[in-house]
């Protein structure tokens, strides 16, 4: 069996496969609750693992076309204004996760008896999902397909269950002749599509910590959520954070390690234990109320590069502006002209790799990168691969920093990116610009979030930023 064919698809953990799940069950008091999760980077598996590496020229090559296929999906969700069009349109797909491609996994058990599963932490899906038994086609996994008729907490949602009213056509066509009267769903994802039944069934989290007053049991969180149950996988409000929002009162962080440091990554549901006070590494983005809510929206007003970063007096950081520096984005006017409010939206994604902007600001964007670099740039290893790399070796013999960047944001927000959020080494001699030209919906990815604690009040509708090292909070 060939190890590119071992995708993630057991499970779509919604970089919160604790947000949107616990409506499910309602015996919760007021009080607010908050647990921590250890992520982990798929860099990180096992060597004997049969899943090929991130770090080969086609876990980046995958990695690259996932981050594109995930912005032109974006895209047709938001031009679409709907969760769910999936019969019009099974074009535009979301793409699956392979384990390669340099996402976050959080470890999680399904059923009655628990049965170990890894999913991708990913903010931008909205429907939780597992291969199932008897399975009419289903793609190669390592694990074995999950049997729904080995769980004693495995229940299929009927028609009439409120759940079932979130999927399009859920019982006017009959997938499986044998669920006849339970609720089906048939949802385009990636490459291919996931369909099946509706059902409940427990999952168990055994955080790294909780709150006093957070639900657990013996130091494990055991929630019954709606998943869809897939006996034909061919490659919104159903979202773990949706599904838990009124427990976790709203909140949820994360902070995610580089990729290539093996350190401690994580993702808090519920407001953090020890708050950082907002101090000057402290960024507040107020979050665009646009649909789908299943994307976390902000306004990217225009970049700067930043180059010769020197210490000052007292180890204060000195940073010369580069020549020509400043990309324009919204509410301005540069050679490209003005664009409009939605090319200045920007999804905040844990789950794309790379940062994705529109082609107009990434050209702009790549030659101020160039012309302050000034060193020749090398051939990118094929075709499809990032299109702006250095050899780091003639780099540092020559003396040339790699520029750091601003992002001006809506509400005053500068968040200012080191060159690990801005540059990404593929190899030990390679680095390139760890950005995508896209036609689709622009992404802050997750190599532009790396070292950051990222809390989301989703009440409040903010996100804010706090430079930091994950391992020490």
């Amino acid at each position: 069996m060939d190890a590119k064919d071992h995708l993630l698809v057991l499970v779509r953990v919604l970089f919160f496969i604790i947000s949107k799940v616990i409506e499910a069950s309602s015996s919760f008091s007021s009080t607010d609750h908050a647990i921590k999760i250890t992520l982990i980077h798929s860099s990180q598996l096992s060597p004997r693992s049969t899943h090929f590496k991130f770090s080969s020229k086609a876990g980046f090559d995958a990695s690259i076309r996932q981050s594109l296929a995930r912005s032109n999906y974006f895209a047709h969700r938001t031009t679409r204004n709907s969760s769910y069009h999936y019969k019009e349109n099974q074009g535009l797909q979301s793409p699956l996760i392979p384990f390669d491609m340099g996402g976050y996994l959080m470890k999680f058990s399904i059923g009655s008896p628990p049965r170990e599963f890894l999913g991708i932490a990913d903010t931008g899906s909205d429907l939780v999902w597992v291969q199932c038994q008897p399975c009419k086609r289903c793609y190669p996994q390592d694990e074995p397909i999950f049997n729904p008729n080995a769980s004693s907490s495995y229940k299929v949602v009927s028609c009439k269950s409120k759940w079932c009213k979130e999927f399009p056509y859920p019982c006017g066509e009959d997938l499986h002749d044998q669920h006849s009267s339970y609720c089906n769903y048939d949802y385009p994802y990636g490459s291919g599509s996931t369909s099946g039944v509706v059902a409940m069934e427990k999952f168990t989290f055994s955080p790294h910590y909780s709150t006093n007053s957070s639900p657990l049991i013996n130091g494990i969180l055991e929630k019954k959520i709606v998943i869809g149950c897939g006996y034909d996988n061919s490659g919104g409000p159903l979202s773990l954070i949706s599904q838990l929002r009124y427990i976790i009162k709203g909140y949820f962080s994360y902070c995610l390690a580089p990729l290539h440091e093996e350190l401690t990554s994580w993702v808090v549901l519920g407001r953090r234990r020890r708050p950082i006070a907002p101090t000057a590494n402290t960024v507040s983005i107020p979050l665009l109320l646009k649909e789908p809510s299943t994307f976390y929206y902000v306004s990217l007003h225009g970049i700067s590069v930043v180059v010769d970063v020197t210490m000052g007096e007292g180890g204060e950081q000195n940073k010369t502006l580069a020549n020509n520096n400043e990309i324009f984005i919204s509410n301005s006017v540069d050679s490209y002209n003005s664009p409009t409010d939605d090319e200045a939206d920007i999804v905040i994604d844990s789950g794309t790799t790379y940062t994705l902007l529109h082609e107009k600001v990434y050209y702009k964007l790549e030659g101020v990168v160039r012309a302050n670099i000034n060193w020749n740039p090398i051939q990118p290893a094929t075709k499809k691969g990032l299109p702006l790399c250095y050899n780091k070796t003639e780099l540092s013999s020559n003396l040339i920093k790699l520029p750091e960047m601003i992002f001006h944001f809506n509400g005053d927000a500068d968040v200012r990116l080191t060159e690990t959020n801005t540059f990404f080494a593929i190899t030990e001699d390679v680095t390139c610009l760890a950005f995508v030209p896209s036609s689709g919906v622009a992404i802050l990815g997750n190599i532009a979030q790396t070292n950051f604690i990222v809390d989301y009040d989703l009440d409040g509708r903010e996100v804010s930023f706090t430079r930091a090292n994950c391992f020490e909070y």
